[in-house]
């Protein structure tokens, strides 16, 4: 079977705020995608090869030549976009006024965060390209590190949440918990106080490092990337309690953290699992949740103890249950 090579490429051009370079399209009804947002590249030329044609579309579009410019993925575009054929789109990184360019067609270019993606009218591949994009970037330790850096940090932890998963999880002493992302610790020292044995496992050393601000007594604090699999010096089947706390929705393989979990757990072990959830947040900021039918297929092999709301949260407390497809 011949594969049909990309008739274009597009780039996405990412900054150190983690922002994309988007292009407003002309609205001329002759041209695809009329009055939308999409990525700056075009139309091959020739016999020219996508590499040559995304440095080529930059130069003649905006007056940008990005030296660090790789392929990433190529998507395909339909009819009923209004063409159709494979496009290249590239990755690339440049810190600028958007306003500076000297652009030769379109509208404007602005930066965008990945959150203001759903409120824009968009090429849907392109879209698409950046929320993949962009979830991918926000697993990493360069993507977290500046932000706790400038003292950013996720959502207290509160009496009142505790005090649910309390009456859910019934913690004794002694009991070993594994806090998976989290974060600056917060969640981590309030397992400590309850009595549990407690590690909390992170990608971002700053965000370690303010953990170990606290000078008393308390977690375990371990950097490792929980996408590479379960952290070293934990055996399978050792842990009590498990919490993934505002962290699954920047998973790009979320079942497989799910099993990475539930291997670790004893059987009768509890997973701690919130998440905002997309029917509840505000439009830009639904890149950070699940809708509630993600929720539910991730929690299908999972038995529920528990489960209540927190704002545009959900917060649930499953236990192992039996994995589809077997006795």
């Amino acid at each position: 079977m011949t594969v049909e090579e990309p008739h274009g490429a597009v780039a996405l051009i990412v900054n150190s705020q983690g922002e994309y370079l988007l292009h407003l399209r002309d609205n001329f009804p002759h041209i695809a995608f009329p009055g939308m947002w999409s990525l700056l590249g075009g139309c091959r030329d020739g016999d020219e090869t996508p590499e040559q044609t995304i440095v080529r579309e930059l130069d003649e579009e905006a007056g940008l030549r990005l030296a660090d410019l790789k392929h990433y993925t190529t998507v395909t575009s339909t009819p009923s976009d209004g063409e159709s054929g494979p496009v290249a789109i590239f990755v690339g990184h440049w810190d600028g006024d958007a306003d500076a360019l000297p652009l030769s067609e379109g509208v404007m270019l602005r930066w965008f965060a990945p959150t203001m993606v759903p409120r824009l009218v968009m090429v849907p591949w392109a879209a698409q390209a950046i929320t993949q994009h962009s979830t991918a970037l926000a697993h990493t330790a360069a993507y977290w590190d500046p932000i706790y850096e400038e003292g950013k940090d996720w959502r207290p932890v509160t009496d009142a949440e505790m005090a649910a998963f309390a009456s859910h999880a019934e913690p004794r002493p002694g009991q070993c918990a594994v806090d998976l992302g989290c974060g600056t610790g917060r969640l981590a020292r309030r397992l400590h106080t309850m009595g549990y044995r407690v590690t909390g496992v992170e990608i971002s050393a700053a965000a370690l490092a303010k953990a170990r601000e606290d000078p008393s007594p308390g977690p375990t604090w371990l950097v490792h990337d929980i996408q590479t699999g379960p952290p070293p010096g934990i055996a399978p089947g050792s842990v009590d309690v498990i919490t993934l706390r505002l962290v699954i929705a920047f998973i790009p393989d979320r079942p497989a953290l799910m099993e990475q979990a539930r291997a670790l757990l004893r059987p009768e072990g509890l997973l701690y699992l919130v998440t905002p959830v997309v029917e509840r947040v505000p439009a830009d900021r639904r890149p950070i949740g699940l809708t509630g039918e993600e929720i539910k297929d991730l929690c299908r092999t999972w038995d529920t103890v528990g489960r209540w709301e927190m704002d545009w949260n959900d917060c649930l407390l499953l236990r192992p249950g039996r994995r589809q497809g077997r006795p």
